[in-house]
């Protein structure tokens, strides 16, 4: 009677052990997990280290841990753990995919693709090895693979966001305008959050020169917490190309503050808005800019030129204008802005002179019509009648007029 009690005792001890012991295998797993959302990954391996020390079988275990050395990127210790969990549960779909995920960083094509196969295997019907081959497709350039494999992950399941992406991605390699932008539509609808997604209809729309609705994407992408120096330099792009001038002041402001973007074309750009809204002194200083940044800006000295005319100062005007001629000697317009100023001053001869070298390198009706001025105060009525003509054929309304009155 003693020794039955006696083992009774003893068995009870035991299996008070062992749900002890698994338990807190459990809890140390629970533990790594709540460390690697809130990514503590040194504190999370831990955890998932003392899971596994408790439990060796613990596979689940071994494939988180396993996910916190990628985020390391120490794939090599990644595939023993993920070889681990196969070998404890040999249909761990999961193990594979990410397996396959770390052969791919350590260039093992070979066992990437036999595991991406085993996968598939395991759960035909399931995209996600689909998905996640295409991936690696899509990084090999092989996009002939890739979309084999996302048209089949989108017939497992229509309702993945992340297959359309991908499959967008694609056709945005391929310059396929009206796909891509079907695709990015379609993974934003099912996942309204998708900042990536947005991000490249974004660029789609940029293709299709739809520069408002590009610019309505970028700034989705940067809501959802994607900023970034080329997402605002996009968007600046995009705002200034659908003449929102204000807006793109405002990014193109940012480019060169916040990321510190000292590049001169941001501040060309800026200078054109500042100049497109009529904020002359802004535009001046950015132009100014540009001109010491790049010494070989001659349309920086025509804009320049153009606002000191709008401010009454036409010996600086003049000076620009000479400035560009000295940087690009084929700059009819530099010809023609110094020939203005010129015939403003009653400098007929110097005028005709730099008319002649605009209409040398660029045809235009207004500079014919100039010309046709000059001529005429220089008593040259053949020659001015000439110029009226050519203006008229161009299309200037006021030089058809005068040539009807005084040629004919």
């Amino acid at each position: 009677m003693i020794r039955k009690k006696s083992l009774l005792i003893l068995f009870a001890i035991m299996v008070i052990h062992v749900s002890g012991y698994a338990q807190t295998a459990n809890s140390f797993y629970d533990a790594g997990v709540i460390k690697y959302k809130n990514k503590n990954i040194a504190g999370a391996i831990t955890d998932f280290t003392k899971c596994v020390e408790k439990n060796e079988t613990f596979y689940e275990a071994y494939l988180e841990r396993g996910k916190c050395f990628i985020d390391q990127k120490k794939h090599d210790i990644a595939i023993k753990d993920f070889t681990k969990a196969i070998q404890v549960n040999p249909q761990y779909y999961e193990a594979f995919i990410l397996r396959a995920k770390s052969y791919i960083e350590l260039n093992q094509t070979k066992n990437a693709l036999a595991d991406y196969a085993k996968a598939i295997e395991i759960k035909p019907n399931d995209e996600e090895a689909f998905i996640a081959r295409a991936q690696y497709y899509l990084k090999t350039n092989d996009t002939k693979s890739a979309l084999k494999d996302l048209n089949q992950a989108i017939q497992l399941n229509e309702k993945n966001a992340d297959a359309f992406y991908q499959r967008g991605l694609i056709y945005e390699k391929s310059h396929k305008a009206t796909e891509l932008m079907a695709d990015f539509g379609k993974a934003i609808t099912l996942k309204p959050d998708f900042a990536d997604a947005y991000y490249h209809r974004g660029l789609g729309n940029e293709q299709i020169k739809n520069y408002s609705a590009a610019a309505t994407d970028f700034s989705k992408t940067i809501d959802l917490k994607i900023q970034n120096a080329d997402i605002f330099k996009h968007r600046a792009y995009a705002y200034y190309l659908s003449h929102n001038f204000a807006k793109a002041i405002g990014d193109f402001t940012i480019l060169l503050t916040t990321y510190a973007q000292k590049d001169h074309d941001y501040y060309f750009k800026r200078a054109l808005c500042y100049y497109k809204t009529q904020k002359f002194d802004e535009a001046l200083k950015d132009f100014t800019k540009v001109t010491q940044l790049d010494q070989k800006s001659d349309s920086s000295n025509i804009f320049m030129a153009e606002i000191y005319l709008k401010q009454n100062k036409p010996k600086n005007a003049q000076i620009s204008y000479n400035k560009a001629l000295s940087i690009n000697p084929n700059n009819a317009q530099a010809y023609a802005g110094r020939a203005q100023i010129n015939m403003d001053q009653n400098k007929f001869s110097l005028a005709l002179e730099d008319l002649n070298n605009a209409l040398k390198i660029s045809p235009n009706a207004d500079w014919y019509y100039l010309r046709a001025a000059c001529k005429d105060q220089l008593k040259d009525k053949k020659g001015m009648c000439e110029d009226l003509e050519s203006a008229s054929i161009l299309g200037n309304k006021k030089a058809k007029e005068e040539f009807g009155k005084n040629c004919k």
